[in-house]
């Protein structure tokens, strides 16, 4: 389910209300504010309705104009995306 949203929330299932909302970061600068606010939308997206809040880490990698995303629940890597700026 946490890959599900993050593919909706990048390729853009606008069908389904389940994104993270990362569609709305292209041609934001590679910074730590679009960092974190990538982090925090990904954040809410996983716990609305579906994960305990705190259950869960999101970290990100700037790497040139993109921007790794990385998931992971009980330290365990579940699902990782991208999102070009």
């Amino acid at each position: 389910m946490i890959s599900t949203r993050l593919k909706a929330a990048v390729n853009g299932w606008k069908l389904y209300a389940i994104g993270a909302g990362l569609d709305i970061f292209p041609g934001n600068p590679v910074n730590n504010n679009t960092e974190l606010s990538i982090q925090r939308a990904v954040t809410a997206s996983l716990t609305r309705q579906f994960l305990p809040s705190g259950s869960s880490t999101v970290q990100t990698l700037a790497i040139g104009n993109t921007i790794e995303i990385y998931v992971y629940v009980n330290r365990t890597l579940v699902t990782s995306t991208s999102v070009t700026l």
